[in-house]
Parts: C-alpha cells; structure tokens; sequence
C-alpha cells in the first residue's frame, strides 16, 4: 500500500484528489494537513512514502518543509503542485530537488502517474511545467551555483568550490547547523567558512552578505 500524505488546505481541488486516490486500489491517503506542526508529527508516525505538496499554501514555508523531508525522511518521495505553471514556482522546486511538478489543470488520473513514476525513481512533469524547464530552468545556465559564479567572477570576487557550496546555501537562509549536515562538514568548519565569506565581501554580517548578493 503506497502511504499519501497532501499538504494543502482543505479545498475542493485538495478534497477532489483525495477522493479520486482514495479509490485506486493500492494507494491510501492519509490525510490533508497544512498545519506543519501535524505534518511532521504524521511523518513521524506514519510511513508516508509520497508527500503531495501545493507550494503556494500559505501557513507554512513548503520550500523549507520540502528541505526539511528531504533531509530528515530521505526515502520519502516528494510533488509539488501548482495552480500555474509560474517560473520561478518551477525554477525553486527543481533546485530543490523534488520528484515531480505538476499544475492543477491537470487530469486526476496524472497524480497517480506521478506518484507510481517519483516511487520508481522517474521525474514526471505536465505539460505547462515541462515547457518552463524546457525554456527556461534547463537553459545553459540552468544550474544556480553556475549563475551565481559568474557573476561573482565578474566582480573579482573569487571563491573555492566549498565557499560556493556554502555562500549557495547562505543566501537560501539556512543555518550553519544545516549547511553543516548538507556539505558533511562541522559546524565548526562552516562557521570558519562564513568568516571567510564576510572578509571576501566585505561585510560584516550575515544580513549584509545575504542582501548583497541577492542585488547582484
């Protein structure tokens, strides 16, 4: 039995494709949530293998509960859905490495595709979604880290690839403790990291380095 867990509010689409899940023979759903304290104590308890995420749910941060998945229940299978097809929705969830991306226009029985493709280790997209990477996020400067080089280059400003892992992951705001666990290395390390980073940009705070470069 494939285990269900939708992350939105409880609507006529999030209810609409709970009831059609819930009649395919070997998927159960568990439930509809969009309380994030509920959401992991249901990861917790529950062996959730697909998370069905609406990233424009607005109680919680779905980017950073999709980090949150990612990292702390590896196996577990992660789609976002959108009710459009917008390029930056896109562009953030597939840096942030989720399994599959769809839009609501969609037919039902698409989730369930998607579902049984991201189990088997396969990306799916909708069409919509699929033209945006096809145009934008797969274009030759696809990769953030890549952007993020060279304009850094272009200031002189210039960066080992473990500075770039690590300034990569302080403009996204997360903590030394979790770029810690991500790049396998001491928080001890990471914070050395960081104080380089500040006396290679000039600043004097996280604040200040993570609006600087958000300018560029």
């Amino acid at each position: 039995m494939i285990n269900i867990l939708i992350v939105d509010q409880l609507r006529l689409f999030s209810q609409g494709i709970m009831a059609y899940l819930s009649e395919i023979s070997d998927i159960h759903v568990v439930g509809v949530e969009k309380r994030l304290n509920q959401i992991k104590k249901m990861l917790k308890e529950e062996e959730i293998h697909v998370v069905l995420i609406n990233v424009m749910l607005s109680t919680i941060d779905t980017y950073s509960l999709t980090f949150y998945i990612k990292n702390t229940y590896p196996s577990t299978k992660i789609i976002h859905y959108m009710n459009d097809a917008d390029y930056e929705l896109v562009f953030k969830s597939v840096t942030n490495g989720v399994n599959s991306i769809l839009s609501e226009d969609i037919k039902p029985e698409h989730f369930v595709q998607a579902i049984r493709c991201a189990l088997s280790g396969e990306a799916f997209f909708t069409g919509k979604v699929a033209k945006k990477i096809v145009s934008k996020v797969l274009d030759v400067e696809f990769d953030e880290k890549l952007i993020l080089r060279k304009k850094l280059n272009a200031l002189d400003i210039k960066l080992t690839p473990r500075e770039l892992d690590v300034v990569f992951l302080v403009i996204k705001d997360y903590p030394n403790k979790i770029i810690a666990k991500e790049l396998g290395l001491s928080e001890g390390t990471v914070k050395n990291y960081v104080s380089n980073l500040y006396r290679k940009f000039d600043k004097d705070s996280r604040h200040a380095l993570i609006k600087y470069i958000e300018q560029l």
